[in-house]
């Protein structure tokens, strides 16, 4: 990780990525990942027209906590 700023509940991160070559040239490549807060990514979903069905906090099925190592959004559009 290169930098992380913004806040602490959706925080900026910077990575850089280092590949070597097979002929031994190194290749640096920078990303940015900007991490939205729930109410952000919910906000997001409704006014895009999609319905929250539930809300995971991580690979494994287990509902979403605020300690959840992760935010997966199931939702659905209805038309």
């Amino acid at each position: 990780m290169v930098e992380v700023t913004g806040e602490p509940g959706a925080p900026i991160e910077t990575h850089a990525g280092h590949t070597i070559l097979p002929g031994g040239e190194h290749v640096v490549a920078e990303e940015t990942l900007r991490f939205r807060t729930f109410d952000e990514i919910s906000s997001s979903l409704q006014a895009a027209g999609f319905v929250v069905e539930s809300v995971l906090g991580g690979w494994d099925g287990s509902l979403f906590r605020s300690d959840s190592p992760e935010m997966i959004f199931l939702a659905n559009r209805h038309t």
